[in-house]
């Protein structure tokens, strides 16, 4: 399902503040304090992602006036015509982390979400892997009924992708609606997953979320999987190490 990321440069460990690559400040209403990454793509696609396409039609595209505020917004068309490998997201390399949390906030506003379609991922980084490991993460996903869960796949160390662990939820994310959602990860062997919408909590799961991971680290906006064709606009793009609000 992960295979064929392709690789990026970390951001050397350093979290450089919740500025863009230009060292412009976001729009402090849609940036955090306490983030260490924003997106809200009134720049277009910057320097800082990473575009992880492999090909199927679609779009991975900003587009003025789609934005929740009616500016602009990341729009994301994937017609993965029966590959079990199609993916068109963008995805950004932090600094890995082995404690601690992670948390990553993006408004979502769903067009066609067939179940299983993956929205955005968390990777874990396998021993002497720089990048993600092709067969780990944690994603958030439309379960039936088009509603919201938790996938983590684990280990790090098998040949193929394996779904461990999923928590379901009965929140429904609203088609042509903007819904704040979040996820946030206690990262170790005792840790946690938290899945916010609207910040509010509505599915979490104890237990090990560490498992063959070495690290967290890269995080990825946009449909890495779907089943059949699916679309989704991605706006306000967000990540800290502590809990990130809905502003």
């Amino acid at each position: 399902m992960f295979e064929g990321l392709t690789g990026g440069s970390p951001d050397g460990g350093t979290d450089t503040g919740a500025t863009t690559d230009g060292g412009a400040t976001e729009d402090a209403g849609t940036c955090p304090s306490n983030a260490f990454f924003c997106d809200d793509f009134e720049r277009g696609i910057d320097a800082r992602w990473l575009k992880q396409d492999t090909g199927q039609p679609g779009a991975l595209e900003v587009q003025g006036g789609a934005g929740r505020n009616g500016s602009a917004a990341l729009f994301d068309r994937l017609e993965p015509g029966g590959s079990a490998d199609a993916r068109k997201m963008l995805t950004f390399d932090s600094a890995p982390r082995t404690s601690g949390m992670l948390a990553v906030r993006a408004y979502l506003r769903a067009g066609t979400v067939p179940v299983d379609t993956i929205l955005f991922t968390v990777f874990g980084a396998g021993a002497g892997d720089a990048q993600a490991c092709v067969n780990a993460a944690i994603a958030v996903a439309v379960g039936p009924n088009e509603t919201l869960s938790v996938n983590k796949y684990l280990p790090c160390d098998t040949s193929a992708p394996a779904l461990k662990a999923t928590t379901t939820t009965s929140i429904p994310l609203a088609r042509d609606v903007f819904r704040c959602v979040a996820l946030e990860i206690d990262i170790g062997a005792t840790g946690a997953l938290r899945l916010y919408v609207d910040d509010k909590v509505v599915a979490q799961a104890a237990g090990n979320t560490l498992g063959g991971y070495v690290s967290y680290g890269r995080v990825g906006v946009g449909i890495a999987f779907a089943r059949a064709s699916a679309d989704v606009y991605v706006d306000d793009v967000a990540m800290a190490t502590s809990h990130l609000g809905c502003p």
